[in-house]
């Protein structure tokens, strides 16, 4: 037998052996010379393939790498292991079947090596076993962790490349603690761009440590806390200005009230400041709305830099701002009140276009009331009044504003039962046309009989009407009623109804018009519709837009007050006018101001050129009607023609409305000269 076989025939059972945790095959490379029966049994072979003298099968000659058609895998899966050595021509192959510790520790290898994480167990000095995870986890050079390799190596080089930063020392040291007193470790380190969490367990001088890739779940952590951060503070802050925002400011407020309460601030007063930005929507609307946040953000700075540390500053709407703050009088309340407006007015530069707004200011102090809720309203309502008087003002709260408040509203609920129960009533003043020396229609003019305080001048309840929008339900029975009461009277006058600005603004008004003159079987020639320069001012494309409309329909729109506001010429050419009125201030004055005189000569001169009637308001003098007739005014309106009269009335009179007027009527009836 060839030198070295013995090394192997020593293991060969005997023949007739029956142990069966050896078996052996021995070949020459072509035929089998010996092979243990329990072989072909546990390799699913036919016996006959394995009879001394038969050709070796070619699973015992074939040298491929491990997988699953080759002998050492199938072997390993019926439960043996293999050693095979070849000396010269012969090869002796030894099969010892698997134990239970060998079972488990091949599951353990193979585990090991498909699970997602690193695994290393290792004693105080060197690896025992580590698995391919170990290495990739931590940018490791694979050899490394080989086992039997000093586990010092692995974390020098860790500690080398800066993956502890100056604790690489104290790291080491806190590793051969952990291997002499035991216990759990658990730690995560940041290997490049990954984070890896580190857990183990030493007892008895061996460490157990695995090492897990945690990078995306610390993203997905991040994000959460980043989205739980956000939500946090957008439930405390605005989140354009950074201001606080309404709630938070509110449970600010009661905290500073309490400490003032209790006397922990060193002032007298505390003093709630709201502010209402003025023309903010022109902004909006004509630069767009990023032009407006830009702004917005830009105010939130100046009044930033306006308050002192310790004051409450907040959005507690669109264009509106609270502050609260500690004072020593009324007069500090007021100085910062104007600081802030100043603030506000001053020229403010979007994308290179100049914004212009203003500031409406109310405020309140805490001797008007000891919780946060009175400072608000009070606040509030001075703020109201700031905006009713025609905005840019900053008004201080007072007992009287109360009073002022509990009046409107009292007004306001009596206005909506007027609506409702028909209390309200249209009267009609004559148009006189100088040219026929007839009446050719009326201006329809709301009244309103009130059952305890008697009449009510409209200078009082349409402001109250628009301010709480009960204008536009007014207006739409305004047109209904005077078209009605028109048609009825007789086929040819016309009737001039006036429209509010912000009826104009904010109700359908062509709809209604159309409404109107179905309902009342008017023509559309016979109805006027009586604008003021107001409505121009604002949102100039959409009110183009709607009077190009009432146009189409065949109504005329005529210019109320012309003279009495901004009086830009633009108007005229720009709007589809038919007729311009002058205001009557100028009517009265003409003949003690020269100036009033040549003004309303020049209106009707300009009015010839542009193939626009004139109407003159207000004439109340036969002196005034006849410089008028002289100039060649259109129309005439007012007290010397008469009064406005109810349709009951104006019926009863028919044509002879002119009739009554006294010493200024001339003996044949005429008002001609």
């Amino acid at each position: 037998m060839p030198t070295g076989i013995p090394s192997l025939v020593g293991e060969i059972e005997p023949a007739g052996s029956t142990n069966s945790d050896v078996c052996t095959l021995m070949h020459d490379g072509q035929n089998v010379l010996f092979a243990s029966t329990e072989i072909a049994n546990f390799l699913s072979l036919d016996p006959s393939t394995l009879s001394h003298g038969a050709q070796v099968p070619k699973i015992f000659t074939e040298t491929e790498e491990l997988n699953e058609n080759s002998l050492e895998h199938q072997a390993h899966e019926a439960g043996w292991s293999l050693r095979s050595e070849t000396v010269e021509s012969l090869t002796s192959i030894v099969f010892q079947k698997i134990r239970n510790h060998d079972l488990g520790r091949t599951f353990f290898e193979k585990t090991s090596s498909i699970m997602a994480q690193g695994l290393m167990i290792h004693d105080r000095e060197q690896i025992l076993w580590s698995n391919s995870k170990v290495a990739e986890m931590l940018d490791l050079p694979a050899g490394l962790v080989d086992p039997g390799r000093n586990w010092l190596d692995m974390v020098r080089f860790a500690v080398d490349r800066g993956d502890y930063g100056d604790a690489g020392d104290d790291h080491i040291k806190s590793l051969r603690q952990n291997l002499t007193h035991g216990g759990p470790v658990a730690a995560e380190r940041q290997v490049g761009s990954k984070v890896i969490a580190i857990a183990g367990r030493y007892d008895g001088g061996l460490g157990v440590v695995t090492y897990t890739d945690v990078t995306e779940a610390r993203e997905r952590e991040k994000k959460l806390i980043k989205a739980e951060t956000r939500a946090r503070y957008l439930a405390e802050y605005d989140g354009l200005t950074g201001l606080l925002n309404r709630r938070r400011f509110d449970e600010a407020m009661l905290h500073m009230l309490d400490d003032w309460h209790a006397g922990r601030l060193s002032c007298k007063k505390v003093a709630v400041i709201l502010l209402d930005l003025d023309r903010f929507k022109a902004v909006n609307d004509s630069q767009g709305h990023a032009a407006g946040d830009a702004l917005l953000k830009e105010l939130s700075m100046r009044f930033g830099d306006v308050v002192n540390d310790g004051d409450l500053a907040a959005r507690v709407g669109g264009d509106e701002f609270a502050f609260a703050v500690p004072c020593l009088s009324d007069n500090d309340a007021f100085e910062l009140a104007e600081r802030l407006q100043t603030a506000a007015t001053e020229q403010i530069m979007i994308d290179g276009v100049q914004s212009n707004v203003g500031a409406s200011i109310g405020i309140a102090l805490s001797q008007f009331g000891d919780d946060s809720s009175d400072l608000k309203i009070g606040a509030d309502l001075a703020l109201y009044k700031a905006k009713r008087e025609g905005r840019g003002k900053v008004v201080l709260f007072d007992i009287g504003i109360a009073e002022e408040e509990r009046n409107r509203r009292e007004f306001e609920r009596d206005l909506r039962t007027a609506l409702e129960h028909g209390e309200l009533e249209m009267h009609y003043q004559v148009q006189h046309e100088l040219h026929s020396n007839q009446a050719v229609g009326y201006e329809a003019l709301m009244r309103w009989q009130h059952p305890i305080r008697g009449a009510v001048s409209p200078e009082e309840f349409i402001p109250i009407a628009e301010q709480t929008g009960l204008i536009s339900e007014m207006g739409r029975w305004a047109l209904i009623q005077s078209c009605s009461d028109i048609a009825c009277l007789d086929s040819t006058s016309r009737v001039s109804v006036n429209v509010s600005p912000v009826q104009f603004m904010t109700s359908d008004l062509v709809e209604d018009i159309i409404s109107s003159l179905k309902v009342s079987g008017l023509d559309p020639s016979r109805l006027e519709i009586e604008v003021t320069e107001t409505v121009m001012i604002k949102e100039t494309e959409k009110t183009l837009e709607t009077m190009e409309a009432i146009a189409a329909l065949g109504v005329a729109i005529s210019l109320d007050d012309f003279g009495s506001g901004y009086s830009s010429l633009s108007y005229l050419t720009q709007f589809p006018f038919s007729k311009i009125k002058i205001d009557k201030t100028f009517i009265a004055s003409m003949h003690n101001d020269r100036r009033s005189e040549d003004l309303v000569r020049s209106i009707l001169a300009l009015a010839n050129a542009l193939d626009l009637k004139v109407t003159a308001e207000g004439v109340e003098t036969q002196r005034q009607f006849r410089a008028l007739v002289k100039e060649c005014c259109d129309e005439v309106q007012g007290y010397l023609l008469g009064k406005p009269v109810s349709y009951a009335e104006l019926k009863e009179r028919g044509t002879d409305i002119c009739s009554g007027m006294g010493s200024e009527k001339t003996g044949s009836g005429s008002l001609l000269p």
